[in-house]
């Protein structure tokens, strides 16, 4: 699979997703098949901000800045996190270039 990461990438919650905060975690529900995924405090990060700056670009830098990593890390924590939800179909990926949903 070819990287994602790119400066005009952005990210949709598509509407059969819903999520909410329990204490220092979010719960994201496909509401599809009533799966529910519980993401820890790293993530339940990225999941909010994804809500507000669904770039791909600023959600790296924000976690760079929060959680003090280094850019290539971030960059990289941030890519491996929006794989897994788009596997399992949680987030669109929209290629803002081409206005098309990438493969």
């Amino acid at each position: 699979m070819g990287k994602i990461t790119r400066a005009l990438t952005t990210l949709t919650i598509p509407e059969y997703v819903s999520w909410y905060a329990l204490d220092d975690c979010v719960v994201v529900v496909d509401l599809r098949n009533h799966r529910r995924f519980t993401l820890n405090d790293t993530a339940a990060s990225l999941w909010r901000w994804l809500d507000h700056e669904p770039a791909m670009a600023d959600l790296s830098h924000r976690l760079c800045t929060e959680y003090r990593v280094s850019a290539p890390i971030a960059a990289k924590d941030t890519e491996d996190f929006v794989r897994l939800l788009q596997q399992e179909r949680l987030v669109y990926i929209f290629d803002d270039e081409t206005r098309t949903l990438p493969r």
